[in-house]
């Protein structure tokens, strides 16, 4: 039998050859040195800032190192991100490099280590990882984000310390997984270095006296070195002009992490005009630590219905503040049991219709809320907007990969990468017979993926008796269209039961154009759910 091996990646043999390596064979000085101490600099969007960042550069015998500090509070979850870069004393090579950025909720990690002559890519995502170990040459690599100053500033530093006018590099964006890209560095005059490359935009970057990076433009952002930002704020998009009111609520969920204990998910209860008992829909979001509105979608569903007569409630994801639990260790199970807990919630209220209490699931939340309905006698209808076909894990991120590949959203190499993490996560599942893995020194959970892997998100529909709505866009590259058809063959097959599919040919994933960081100040940038889809889930449920 064949021994399975981890998959490091693919990167042309051919096209190594075509990088000069940028070692630090010219002498440190003027602008080739790092600018000293700290830099302060915000960042704008059309006109608008919408975030700051903190900057500095120190180097010894040991070798230089670039930290940073990013806050971007006005994007869909909230943002501040911690960045740390080593590189060896002549600057021609990695030693390290370290992010760590936090949402509510949630922190995730990144790590570019070195290994000899080659680096491993370890991004932590909470309910997945990436993994790529044993890549290039790590003389010959720099991780880049087009978006952060600290990186900027260290592939600068490096460039000019090489003495070339024109140079080419590899470089990995981390926030986009391990992918190694080749970006082209050039002088650009006096105290100016541009830089491009496949899958970051064109940057302008300029440098004042000391070497340090003045002006960053590029890809929409501004970052300029103007001293503190101030404090900044941003409120979630959560509209509720057309409920009678809002009420805090708490939904006890009878089981928390392992089974054991109880703990409390914290929501809002949109009540409608008119008088009790209401009919009652309850919103469930997609991946990730979800908060009440959705990342400002679920949001416009609650603002809709509530409009409409209906009580809507929506929680925040377990350890999303302020509800309890620890999102670190969601799984599909956890999920169920909250989901399954808000539908029981309702009924015990004494306020709300029982025999009309309806769930609208978004990507994840609408598996999960099929789930839900197999089992609850309570849930009499059922709305499945942008829902997968396939386990989460591992499927979807195949499928997703030779989607993207297909429409050109992604390069052949990036296409490898995602199927080499996919396979080292498959690999590493089957070695380990516990939640967790131990991986280059990092602590990794794999209750999440493991819990999809066991699952059968088509299961459910055959033993649903009840209405059932699926919404699919024409063009979602992250759930193709597809998937509805599939859902709908299920649906279709069972002996009781009324189904409808809803296709909007022109909407993607998002449902909606993306409202823009700098457009949504004070609130989050969030997706404008398109009104025509509002008008038909709404419609559809008051029939």
């Amino acid at each position: 039998m064949k021994e399975k091996a981890r998959v490091t990646g693919r990167l042309p043999g051919s096209a190594l050859a075509l990088f000069l390596l940028l070692s630090a064979s010219a002498v440190l000085s003027g602008c080739g040195g790092p600018g000293p101490g700290e830099a302060v600099y915000t960042v704008e969007q059309g006109g608008i800032t919408i975030g700051s960042q903190t900057v500095s550069v120190s180097g010894d015998e040991s070798g230089y190192e670039y930290t940073g500090v990013e806050r971007r509070p006005f994007q869909v979850y909230p943002a501040s991100t911690s960045r740390k870069l080593k590189l060896s004393p002549d600057r021609s090579g990695l030693v390290a490099y370290y992010a760590k950025t936090g949402v509510p909720g949630a922190s995730y990690r990144t790590y570019v280590s070195r290994a000899g002559n080659t680096y491993s890519f370890l991004a932590d995502r909470l309910q997945t990882f990436d993994y790529l170990p044993a890549l290039t040459d790590a003389r010959r690599l720099l991780p880049l984000e087009s978006d952060s100053v600290c990186l900027l500033q260290a592939l600068c530093d490096r460039f000019i310390a090489s003495g070339f006018a024109q140079a080419r590099a590899l470089v990995v964006v981390p926030s986009t997984g391990g992918v190694l890209r080749d970006v082209l560095v050039e002088r650009a005059g006096e105290g100016r270095v541009s830089v491009s490359g496949p899958g970051i935009p064109d940057l302008d970057l300029r440098l004042d006296g000391s070497g340090t990076l003045s002006l960053v433009e590029g890809g929409g952002l501004t970052m300029t070195k103007v001293g503190s930002a101030g404090k900044q704020s941003s409120e979630p998009f959560a509209p509720a002009g057309r409920a009678r009111a809002v009420k805090e609520v708490m939904v006890p969920v009878t089981k928390g992490e392992g089974g054991s204990g109880p703990l409390e998910l914290t929501g809002s209860l949109y009540i409608p005009s008119g008088e009790s008992p209401y009919p009652a829909v309850i919103l469930a979001g997609g991946l990730g630590p979800q908060d009440r509105t959705g990342g400002g979608l679920l949001s416009q569903f609650a603002e809709r219905l509530v409009g409409e007569g209906m009580a809507v409630l929506v929680c925040d994801r377990r350890g999303v503040p302020e509800s309890e639990g620890e999102f670190a260790t969601y799984t599909r199970q956890t999920a169920f049991l909250d989901l399954n807990a808000q539908v029981d919630y309702l009924v015990l209220r004494g306020d709300i219709d029982v025999e009309r209490i309806s769930i609208v699931g978004y990507d994840e939340g609408g598996q999960l809320a099929a789930a839900v309905a197999s089992v609850n006698p309570y849930v009499s209808s059922l709305v499945l907007v942008a829902t997968p076909s396939v386990r989460l894990f591992p499927e979807l991120p195949w499928i997703q990969a030779e989607v993207a590949l297909a429409s050109g959203i992604i390069t052949p190499e990036e296409a490898d990468a995602r199927r080499a993490c996919v396979q080292n996560q498959e690999l590493t599942l089957s070695e380990q017979s516990s939640e967790y893995a131990d991986i280059e020194g990092h602590r990794l959970f794999l209750g999440w993926m493991r819990s999809q892997e066991e699952s059968d998100p088509l299961a459910p529909l055959s033993s649903l008796r009840i209405p059932v709505l699926v919404v699919q866009g024409g063009r979602d590259a992250s759930v193709a269209p597809a998937m509805a058809e599939r859902i709908m063959e299920s649906l279709t097959a069972r002996p009781d039961g009324e189904e409808e599919l809803a296709l909007f040919e022109e909407l993607g994933h998002d449902l909606g154009p993306l409202l823009t960081e700098a457009a949504s100040v004070p609130y989050r940038a969030h997706p404008e759910v398109d009104p025509e889809l509002l008008e038909k889930v709404s419609s559809w449920m008051k029939k």
